[in-house]
């Protein structure tokens, strides 16, 4: 989101006082930190969506269970969803030991 450019009429320095000027330079450095304001927000509003999805995700896996299956899909899933990569390979790690504890 942008927002829009507040026009300020140019004022000719003879007819600025010092206390104008100094508000003029308030206004500007208000804007400019709002505009950042505004584009930090929507990067925490992306990522809460994209964090709405990984739950949403880990949702669909238990099924209604209270236990989670991590298999093949899942993990291909999981990567084209450019979860970290070190992530994954501690997922599979996990899955691979607990593999090797079953079929002891």
């Amino acid at each position: 989101m942008r927002l829009p450019k507040i026009e300020i009429p140019k004022i000719p320095s003879e007819e600025k006082s010092p206390i104008v000027s100094q508000l003029l330079g308030i206004i500007e450095q208000q804007s400019v930190l709002l505009q950042r304001l505004v584009e930090e927000n929507q990067l925490l509003r992306d990522e809460i969506a994209r964090l709405k999805n990984q739950i949403n995700f880990m949702e669909i896996l238990r099924a209604g269970q209270m236990d989670y299956v991590i298999n093949e899909e899942a993990m291909e899933y999981m990567d084209q969803q450019r979860l970290p990569k070190s992530l994954l390979s501690m997922l599979e790690e996990q899955v691979l030991r607990s593999h090797k504890l079953l079929i002891q």
